[in-house]
């Protein structure tokens, strides 16, 4: 999907959120804002938003010469996630319809700061996205599809709630045995993104082969991936792609078994799945 000018906003918030992790003084802040915005305007808007957001991440990062400034925070996400698994697992247990239950709290991942929130509010977090439940829901198709696949790649989103992706994975296991899964994650610090070591750290391996995308970008934009990757992706029976910046970066791409799983939050997204933001949703790509 291209990018609109409400996106413009957004992805200069991307600059924001590195120069409040990396202390500098305020002339080179405001020397960071005027590159970012003179970059936005040479891009122009037929990007997609992710790209832009990857642009902006790189040039920022460069200048600072701090390659991977959310570094720490991912290895606190990820330790925060590892610890809450057994948590999870025993939702999953417990439920009338397990693999439901671990696409929800897959799509419950990503709106959770667990840097930052104590472990009552994850849990009240939780408990509210159960409730609620999905806003659009493909799930009949999507058993449907897995019933019959061989294969699946899942495009994993940010550190720590690949710990969650986990878990929907394994009850993807559980419902088509023999099934074989890669996910794919990032070959470099892009953001919050999930690398090969974030896998690791939190089991994936366990459950699926990490293949990389060879880039280092939020979701998965051409330019910033391999071929390695696109074939892995067309030769996969299903996939899923996790997050905005998957859906953003994937959404026009011909395949013919590909699910979005994420949280809509803004209107452009809102306006291209035809939802609203803040609701949850695991749609089908239409071509």
């Amino acid at each position: 999907m291209q990018a609109k000018p409400d996106c413009i906003p957004c992805s200069l918030r991307q600059v924001e959120n590195i120069i409040r992790r990396v202390t500098v003084p305020e002339e080179t802040a405001l020397r960071l804002r005027r590159l970012a915005e003179e970059r936005l305007a040479e891009i122009g808007l037929d990007p997609s938003p992710a790209e832009l957001a990857t642009e902006l991440f790189h040039l920022t990062t460069a200048e600072l010469a701090t390659p991977d400034p959310f570094a720490a925070e991912k290895e606190r996400y990820n330790r925060e996630a590892v610890n809450l698994y057994p948590r999870l697992r025993k939702l999953v247990e417990e439920s009338s319809d397990r693999l439901q239950t671990a696409l929800l709290l897959a799509v419950a991942g990503n709106l959770l700061d667990l840097g930052i929130m104590d472990p009552m509010a994850v849990e009240e977090a939780l408990k509210k996205v159960l409730a609620t439940g999905l806003a659009r829901d493909e799930g009949a198709e999507f058993r449907r599809d897995l019933a019959q696949a061989g294969t699946l790649l899942y495009l994993a989103d940010n550190a720590g709630e690949i710990a969650f992706d986990r878990l929907l994975m394994e009850e993807i296991h559980r419902f088509r045995p023999g099934i074989r899964i890669k996910v794919a994650v990032k070959s470099g610090p892009a953001s919050s993104d999930a690398t090969r070591a974030d896998a690791e750290a939190v089991g994936l391996p366990e459950v699926a082969e990490v293949i990389e995308t060879g880039g280092a970008s939020l979701g998965v934009p051409r330019p910033y991936t391999n071929s390695a990757f696109w074939e892995a992706f067309h030769r996969a029976d299903l996939v899923i792609a996790k997050g905005h910046a998957n859906f953003e970066t994937v959404d026009g791409e011909k395949h013919p078994a590909l699910y979005f799983l994420l949280t809509v939050k803004c209107a452009v997204v809102a306006e291209a799945l035809g939802g609203r933001a803040g609701e949850a949703v695991f749609a089908r790509a239409r071509h």
